[in-house]
């Protein structure tokens, strides 16, 4: 198949409610007169032809109708994401397609809860960044989303029925029922389809007979498929090949009945417990795996100015808190609140990262400060130049995170943050900062020195006691 990505959704909106008055978005075709965007067909007759309501030529993020005649899809001004938005495309009226609000999140397929009143979606990303596979609740006013939770199991397609039963699909071709307060994806039956995960996929009820339809291309096949599936076992009742090699996502097929948008419960959002409470200030012991959470206890800040920072990157699973140093040189921190420690102890703290490619030579050090911003961190305790990660099997970016020990006794009880402290030049790749553990023990009679801080007036000296090990063994004593 010719894969040509358009963009838009499908939509619209009829008074009946049957597969001879389906909608679709024109995702990829190989015949070159046909523009993406908005069309009907009929199921039956899908491989011989259908009608274009609307051309659109931007990049679509999922997409689904309402019980009241409107059609909400998000949509970005290139392929790339940029400028998403929420629009609604109205066919009570002769409105049209219009903008909700400007938005910064896209989803993998959406549908509409008849027994709720609600807009689901899988979220695929969020800030320009690939998320976990969170099922939300998409404000159609306001164009923001709620967690509702955390799927146990990735999907790319959902579709929910008259009864606000919600079914999803897998890229392997597996039926899911979803709860849609835990999460949990209980399998439900496997089918003989395979999803080319290159591209969107979508499911949607007949919500007035029950039948169910996909939308989606399978790897090697040169054209898109349209099908009916039975989701008690799987099986396919019905496949049909849209002229053209055509390839609809955004299904939709009008319905009435049900709670209407806005006039069910409000969602109440997902507590993530892997994900550490807002605090103002620390305790230790304390462990936080960057690669797995965001948090909100830690921030970025671009001591350089240069726009480019520390951000959470879940492109690929297990990335963290990256810092991109291509393009750019390096003075940025990622900086905790502060932590607090006392007279006596000895705090052992490990961190691990990564530089992610052998184009890498990182620069990194690892600081202590009294408040949370670049100027108070003071006192260097680690410190690497040109770094490169390990990399045993000599694959390209099969480079092995490194975790780094430091020892550090306080001279007196105090408040203290720690930061990484990126300064790798700008012809280098990226660094992971995957986690950061610390935790205090009596004092044993090691040896100490003392680390030579930064001058920075105005903040006090911290002047730690530290030895610094690199995977337990003893390299460096500061002095």
């Amino acid at each position: 198949m010719k894969k040509i990505l358009f963009s838009l959704i499908a939509v619209l909106c009829t008074l009946t409610s049957s597969a001879q008055n389906m909608y679709g978005w024109l995702l990829g075709t190989t015949q070159e007169t046909l523009v993406p965007g908005i069309y009907q067909f009929d199921f039956n007759t899908v491989d011989q032809n259908f009608d274009k309501v609307q051309g659109a030529m931007y990049q679509n993020w999922g997409g689904a109708g309402t019980n009241d005649n409107r059609y909400y899809f998000l949509m970005s001004e290139s392929v790339s994401g940029d400028q998403m938005g929420l629009y609604v495309y109205d066919f009570t009226g002769t409105k049209g397609m219009e903008l909700v609000a400007y938005t910064n999140f896209g989803c993998f397929d959406m549908t509409y809860d008849p027994s709720t009143g609600w807009m689901l979606g899988l979220l695929y990303f969020e800030n320009g960044r690939k998320t976990k596979p969170y099922l939300v609740v998409i404000d159609l006013e306001k164009a923001t989303y709620t967690k509702l939770a955390l799927l146990s199991t990735p999907l790319s397609a959902i579709a929910a029925d008259a009864a606000g039963n919600l079914i999803g699909a897998d890229n392997e071709g597996l039926l899911y029922n979803i709860n849609k307060k835990s999460g949990e994806c209980t399998p439900l039956a496997l089918t003989p389809v395979v999803v080319d995960s290159s591209f969107e996929n979508s499911l949607e009820y007949d919500r007035s007979t029950g039948r169910l339809f996909w939308g989606v291309l399978e790897p090697n096949v040169e054209s898109g498929e349209l099908l009916e599936i039975n989701p008690d076992d799987g099986s396919v009742i019905a496949r049909k090949s849209p002229a053209g090699g055509s390839l609809f996502t955004g299904l939709w097929v009008p319905f009435t009945g049900g709670v209407l948008p806005g006039e069910g419960p409000a969602p109440i959002p997902y507590v993530d417990p892997t994900i550490e409470e807002e605090t103002d200030v620390l305790t230790v012991p304390y462990s936080y795996n960057f690669s797995q959470n965001e948090t909100k206890n830690w921030v970025a800040e671009d001591a350089n100015g240069d726009g480019n920072t520390w951000n959470y990157d879940m492109r690929r699973e297990g990335r963290g808190y990256c810092y991109t140093s291509i393009y750019y040189s390096g003075d940025d921190y990622f900086i905790s609140k502060p932590f607090a420690l006392e007279e006596g102890l000895i705090y052992q703290i490990k961190y691990t990262v990564r530089a992610c490619s052998f184009f890498s030579a990182e620069s990194f050090a690892l600081t202590m400060g009294k408040e949370q911003t670049a100027a108070s961190q003071v006192t260097v305790l680690d410190e690497h130049s040109n770094y490169t990660s390990p990399n045993p099997s000599g694959k390209m970016y099969a480079e092995e995170p490194e975790t780094f020990t430091v020892e550090v006794q306080v001279n007196q009880s105090c408040q203290c943050t720690f930061a990484l402290h990126c300064t790798s030049s700008s012809d280098n790749y990226e660094l992971e900062f995957h986690d950061f553990s610390i935790e205090g023990a009596l004092i044993d009679g090691m040896d100490t020195v003392i680390a030579q801080p930064k001058e920075a007036e105005g903040y006090y000296q911290l002047n730690p006691l530290v030895r610094v090990y690199r995977n337990g063994r003893k390299v460096l004593l500061k002095n």
